[in-house]
């Protein structure tokens, strides 16, 4: 759904291993991702084309880079593009750069798209612009410390920021450079001498501090029917998967709160991962997909001098495009439908897939009724010839459209 919204051409699973890092040796770890690669290979479940791994919540691009060197050597001989079927691992690997601040790039590129229009501003009676606007980020992993930067970067102000054992804050704002700096060498909060520092639950209390935009970037089910009426924030901004239970969206739709859904928001690593995979589908040089780097409008007037600037900046432009263009359809049909940004997020996305699935064949015949409670998609299957699985994944997206 995540990559239909945004017309990547990639499809959508979850999997993984499920263990405490902090509980294993840095060798042991690693023995657990090529165990992990060596099944999934032998059952034919990894290649660069069909079965593709990326980077999720607890990995990083070591391990990552652990599963391709694994990879590597189980299929190199068969699969002459094996640099795609890993994602997320590092540059000398073959991965991207930019890959890692992509996420923090999307959500503050899709952040200035919303404040900057005026019906979404008057319809949630927020002042238009980004300038001096007050955000609390929730997390301060690779998704919360970039956002961090680039947020501030564009003009907002970043009053406070909570991770798992601290939390920091400032009315006046804090500082991108100062923050990095200290939580490089302590992986904590704790100990920070510039800004006000809270520990443990009273650092958690910054979520319901006032501010004019929340930016929940850690885990699922964060804001929930518990804790949702303390919520002071005047715009939410899913930047993790599900952080806002379905009873606390509720609460916020009554009290007029908007919420700008993870499925729009936080997809922008995925756009990362497929110019990654295209760089492995032309083993390591993205300029061919490109044609010549010079016909790419570089980030501000840049200039393609060295490889890894280029590498960088096509990036950050397939990032800012494909979230402005996202961002663009789900308003766009939010507006025209007079439904909530998340189903309009969702709605985008099925109509794609079930465009997709009727050019290969499948017959998809509906009717669609919108009305100012919602939306009413009423349909039959009628696939070619008996694939379950097909017919398994048109009901999902209806069901997923109607929610």
């Amino acid at each position: 759904i995540k990559c239909a919204c945004h017309g990547v051409p990639f499809g959508g699973a979850k999997g993984g291993v499920r263990l405490d890092k902090g509980q294993v040796s840095a060798k042991e770890l690693k023995r657990v991702c090529e165990k992990y690669v060596c099944e999934l290979s032998k059952k034919m479940f990894l290649s660069s084309n069909i079965g593709v791994l990326n980077t999720d919540l607890g990995s990083t691009k070591v391990e990552m880079g652990w599963i391709y060197d694994t990879y590597k050597i189980l299929n190199e001989h068969r699969d002459l593009n094996y640099m795609s079927a890993v994602l997320g691992k590092d540059v000398l690997r073959g991965g991207i750069d930019g890959f890692v601040e992509s996420t923090g790039l999307g959500i503050s590129t899709g952040l200035k798209y919303f404040l900057n229009k005026n019906e979404f501003c008057n319809f949630f009676s927020i002042p238009i612009g980004i300038k001096g606007k007050r955000v609390i980020i929730e997390g301060y992993g690779e998704v919360g410390s970039w956002t961090h930067k680039y947020l501030q970067d564009i003009g907002f102000s970043i009053i406070g920021i909570i991770e798992k054992e601290s939390g920091v804050y400032s009315e006046k704002g804090l500082d991108c450079k100062v923050l990095k700096a200290h939580w490089k060498e302590k992986k904590s909060f704790i100990g920070i001498e510039e800004y006000e520092c809270m520990k443990g639950e009273k650092a958690h209390e910054l979520l319901f501090h006032d501010c004019d935009v929340l930016v929940l970037g850690a885990t699922e089910a964060t804001i929930n029917k518990e804790n949702v009426e303390k919520v002071k924030a005047k715009m939410i901004v899913e930047g993790a998967d599900a952080p806002v239970s379905y009873a606390a969206q509720k609460y916020f739709e009554s009290k007029h709160v908007p919420i700008v859904p993870d499925v729009l928001i936080n997809s922008a690593n995925l756009v990362a991962s497929y110019v990654e995979w295209l760089k492995g589908q032309n083993h390591g040089w993205l300029d061919k997909f490109l044609g010549t780097m010079d016909k790419v409008e570089l980030k501000r007037g840049g200039s393609p001098a060295t490889s890894e600037y280029s590498e960088r900046a096509a990036v950050q432009i397939a990032v800012e495009d494909t979230m402005v263009r996202g961002c663009s359809f789900a308003f766009k049909y939010s507006l025209k439908h007079k439904v909530r940004m998340r189903v309009a997020a969702y709605a985008t996305a099925v109509e794609r897939i079930v465009q997709d699935y009727h050019e290969v064949g499948v017959i998809y015949c509906c009717r669609v009724e919108c009305t100012s409670s919602g939306v009413n998609h009423i349909c039959t299957f009628i696939p070619p010839h008996p694939l379950n699985t097909l017919t398994t994944i048109h009901a999902y997206c209806c069901l997923l459209y109607t929610s």
